[in-house]
């Protein structure tokens, strides 16, 4: 009698052994975000049952981003997949995802808009996911883009249109499909731009004409984006009206430009608290010549500058609120960089024979 109790006192111990190795294991996967070994899932469920216990899995696509564990219907453990994690899988490569102001895919922008600007003569998409809302961003080209796109370097002649429709169909449009409303904004007249606005980037509709609300598209944190200067440009003004050679052609790196300031000074501020004299600052080879024209052109493209351009072959000013940079592009050959007083400089500087 006494061996069949211990006989079966080795059987119960046993099961109860093993019983608490697979509970365990499940129990240690589960906690650990993955799938349980020793339960069996129901069909067509994500409930997966065990001895005593049952476990609830959530998927996205081949990934699990959740796991709870219940025994006796009260739950016991269980884990969470890092959801930037999980919103990382899910952003597609040719979307725009912003989430709680960060943003991913940024660059999808930039092509989009410059695109746009090479005329050519296909449409085209941008989604854009703004915290789970869909914007649709299109282009549809119109008869100047198929004219421009095919033109082979030929001339392309604009037409006198007069009415929004007449616009449209010559010069292309933007169809923007956000709050449940369809807008159009014809290429002409309106151009898509960026803007800092209370340390937020925000993506726009711009026109010369003159409204009251500007139709913004979508907007995201300003430090998510890749606006990134490494240094400040000034400008202070002085009395004199002159310019000055500040860098010749080729002489701090390899530019075709040379760099002069008008009517002042400029200076460069890095990281708050140390200013330098810009030609200094090259000399010392702490910047170079096209970091300030980077520089420049990255400021232009989140609209701290705005960009007037010229037809005497090229010519760009980029207006500052305090001060403007001239790019030369004209079709003697000029091409320098001339740094000066806030406003129009180039009726000014053409006054000037400054190489003589």
């Amino acid at each position: 009698m006494k061996k069949s109790v211990k006989i079966v006192i080795g059987i119960i111990a046993a099961i109860l052994v093993s019983y608490i190795v697979i509970f365990v294991v499940d129990y240690m996967r589960c906690s650990n975000l993955k799938m349980p070994i020793f339960a069996w899932q129901m069909e067509d469920s994500n409930t997966y049952y065990g001895l005593g216990y049952k476990v609830e899995i959530e998927k996205n696509e081949d990934s699990i981003s959740k796991v709870e564990m219940y025994m006796f219907n009260r739950f016991i453990t269980g884990a969470i997949s890092n959801s930037e994690q999980i919103q990382e899988e899910l952003i597609e490569d040719d979307e725009v995802n912003i989430k709680n102001g960060i943003i991913k895919n940024e660059n999808l922008i930039d092509e989009f808009i410059n695109l746009n600007n090479e005329h050519m003569g296909e449409e085209r998409t941008l989604k854009i996911i703004s915290d789970n809302e869909i914007i649709l961003l299109k282009y549809i080209p119109g008869e100047y883009d198929k004219m421009y796109n095919n033109s082979q370097n030929t001339t392309v002649e604009s037409r006198v249109v007069n009415t929004a429709e007449e616009y449209q169909n010559y010069y292309g449009y933007y169809e923007l499909e956000k709050d449940g409303k369809t807008e159009k904004f014809d290429k002409a007249r309106w151009q898509i731009k960026r803007k800092i606005d209370n340390d937020k980037v925000q993506l726009y509709f711009n026109t010369y004409m003159e409204i009251i609300e500007v139709p913004i598209i979508c907007e995201y944190n300003l430090e998510g984006s890749v606006y990134k200067q490494k240094f400040e440009l000034n400008y202070v003004q002085e009395k004199h009206m002159g310019i000055e050679e500040i860098a010749q052609i080729n002489e701090f790196d390899n530019t075709d430009f040379g760099i002069y300031t008008f009517g002042g000074d400029a200076l460069i501020t890095i990281e708050k608290d140390m200013v330098y004299n810009l030609k200094d600052a090259l000399k010392q080879n702490i910047i170079t010549t096209n970091d300030i024209l980077e520089y420049i052109k990255l400021d232009e493209k989140y609209g701290v500058c705005e960009a007037h351009l010229y037809s005497d072959g090229g010519s760009i000013e980029y207006i500052y609120p305090e001060f403007t940079v001239l790019k030369y592009n004209t079709l003697n050959g000029n091409k320098d960089l001339i740094i000066g007083m806030k406003g129009q400089i180039i009726n000014e500087v053409n006054k000037i024979d400054y190489k003589k």
